[in-house]
Order: structure tokens, then sequence, then C-alpha cells
């Protein structure tokens, strides 16, 4: 029913709490059903403990999946905006500011030609920036490939605009910097790479694409699937290995070969693990009544 109500929508932006790698879904799977959305947003994974910042990557069919760092722990929070339908975000920390978002033109990494119409840029006439902070925003000053373009001017609330000449930027990649300041002094920078071709695309960074692409409960079920044949073979393999003589001071080695000979050969012990390893893979783990009698 989503799917089909978001394809009458000029964008569609799905929320979950888990990423798409850790969903199980029947075929065609999860990501062709939100395969018409420009972006899906959602959590669990965060930011990984802390080792990767920022998780985003792009499905085959152009949908963007954008984990946000956590709220207790980091005080991550994201401020999405979407400018002539091109959406643009920013993942900040609570209560640092100003805080800065470039909606046009808009990063060249996030950009959609199966979602967003990219071309429009190559015809605005102004740059626009949203600015917050908590005090008045004293000046936004802009950068074009290190050149610096002007100050934006106020529209209203957090808009501030400067007009551009698209034309000058119309082949290869350009970066764009904006700084802010606001009354209090403090100072934020955000640069971002950007295109004006259609077919030009910006890579992610691998790990956290393996990550959010991979399906990791079939990650998870062949590493166990692999730690049960492995647990058996090696039980079954020293069960019918001759048991070497131990040597005098025998190394670790020589001293665990000894022992797993020892132990596969005990049946005390060599059965119920065997047992134990196959009822793992095969056998209920829990049993109980969901409803009493």
């Amino acid at each position: 029913v989503l799917e089909k109500e978001s394809q009458h929508s000029n964008q569609s932006v799905w929320f979950g709490h888990y990423p798409t790698s850790t969903v199980i879904s029947p075929s065609p799977g999860i990501r062709a059903v939100m395969g018409s959305a420009t972006a899906y947003l959602c959590g669990h994974l965060h930011t990984l403990g802390g080792l990767l910042p920022t998780m985003y990557s792009r499905h085959s069919q152009g949908t963007l999946e954008l984990e946000l760092g956590d709220w207790m722990d980091n005080r991550r929070y994201r401020i999405l905006a979407f400018d002539h339908d091109l959406l643009s975000f920013a993942d900040v920390k609570f209560d640092e500011w100003p805080v800065v978002l470039i909606t046009n033109p808009k990063s060249a990494l996030y950009g959609s030609s199966a979602h967003e119409p990219l071309g429009r840029m190559k015809y605005s006439t102004h740059i626009r920036i949203l600015a917050f902070s908590r005090f008045p925003i004293t000046s936004v000053n802009v950068k074009v490939d290190g050149v610096f373009s002007g100050s934006a001017v106020h529209v209203s609330g957090p808009l501030y605009v400067l007009k551009w000449d698209p034309s000058n930027y119309s082949t290869g990649l350009h970066h764009i910097e904006v700084q802010v300041q606001d009354a209090s002094g403090k100072i934020n920078t955000r640069s971002d790479r950007f295109t004006l071709e259609e077919n030009v695309s910006l890579s992610f960074d691998l790990l956290p694409s393996l990550i959010l692409l991979s399906d990791l409960y079939i990650v998870g079920q062949v590493l166990f699937a692999l730690t049960i044949i492995a647990q058996v073979g090696v039980l079954v393999a020293f069960r019918y290995l001759r048991k070497p003589a131990l040597k005098r001071n025998p190394g670790f080695v020589s001293l665990a070969s000894f022992s797993l000979h020892v132990m596969s050969k005990t049946n005390s012990v060599y059965y119920p693990l065997l047992l134990l390893s196959i009822y793992t893979a095969v056998g209920p783990w829990f049993v109980g009544e969901i409803i009493d009698g």
C-alpha cells in the first residue's frame, strides 16, 4: 500500500528503526518495496559504537539509506529539506551552533537521478542556504572552488540566498563552502562537492556500504552453519585419527592436539558434545506456552 501511494508523490521518504540489512523480508525484498523513495532514514546501528561516525549508502534502485547517530549518548539529530524536489540533509550534534545546510546546489554524493530532478540546478538563479542558531545570524559567506562568491542575504526564517550563474560550473565537480557566524561569535563551516552534470555520481565509503547493503541475517546464518560444521568436523576427525604419544615438554599446538584426541575418544565427552552441536543447529532452543493451557 505504501509503495503504491508513494508513486503519486513528488518525493517520498521512508522512516524505520532498523537498517534494511537487518530486516528479513520475502522476495523481492524491502529495498525493492521502497525503491521509489528518495531516502530511507533509520537507526539501530547508529555509529556502530563510534567506529563509523557516519553510515550512508545508496540502494541499487537509487534510494539513499541514511543511518543517524544516537541521541542517548551522542545527542545527534538530523535536519532535512526539500528544495525544488532536491533532498538535502545535515546530521548535527545538539547545542552546536550555528547549524548550516546547503540546499542548492545539493551535494553530488547524495544526488539520485532516478528520484530527483537534478537538472533543475542548472537553471537555478541562487545559491540557497539554511542557517539556524540560538543567536541572530550575522554573516553567511560563500566560496565556490576556493573563490569568495559573496555574502548571502536573509530572505525569511532560516533561508539565505546568493545570486549565482550556474553556467560557470556546468561541467565537472566543484566545491562549495559556506561559513556562518552568529551574534555570539560562534562560526560553523559546511562544505560540499557538487556537479551540474546528471550522469556524475560519487561512491560512498566501502565499510558503511557493506554493512548497510549486505543481508546481515544471511551472513549470520552462513557463519553459524560454518561454525557448526567446523565444530562437528573437528570432533569427528579427531575421533578417528590415531592418538599420538605425548612428548616431554610439549608445545601449545601439540598439547592442544593431544587434548582434542583424548576428548573425542572419550565416549562420555564425545557423544554429549556431538549431540549438543547438532541439536544447537536443528532443535528448538526454547519451549514455552504463549497462552496458558
